[in-house]
């Protein structure tokens, strides 16, 4: 499971990378820690049990149209944001979760 794990982010972060042809691009920042008291924002928690690794793949990709949306959308000049793709657990599952700032 560990290689579709890494899948899920790899996937994700691809998809995040592909806005830069767009003009909106995503900075990877590996300071951004999960939590759910966090001072970064995040979305979502697609669980692997419940989405599958396609599902959860998908789930990301929505959250990361999500950021760009709420920070102005593709075509805004020079517009980012600060982002981070990782496996979290929740309630004993594995997760994953689209950290921004």
């Amino acid at each position: 499971m560990e290689a579709e794990y890494a899948r899920i982010i790899r996937k994700t972060v691809a998809y995040a990378e592909s806005y830069a042809a767009k003009g909106f691009t995503f900075v990877w920042d590996d300071s951004l820690e999960f939590s759910w008291e966090s001072g970064a924002g995040w979305m979502g928690t697609p669980r692997v049990k419940y989405e599958g690794v396609d599902g959860t793949i998908e789930m990301l990709k929505y959250h990361i149209d999500k950021i760009v949306k709420i920070a102005g959308g593709p075509g805004t000049p020079g517009y980012s944001a600060y982002y981070k793709v990782m496996q979290v657990t929740v309630d004993g599952d594995i997760a994953f979760v689209v950290l921004y700032g």
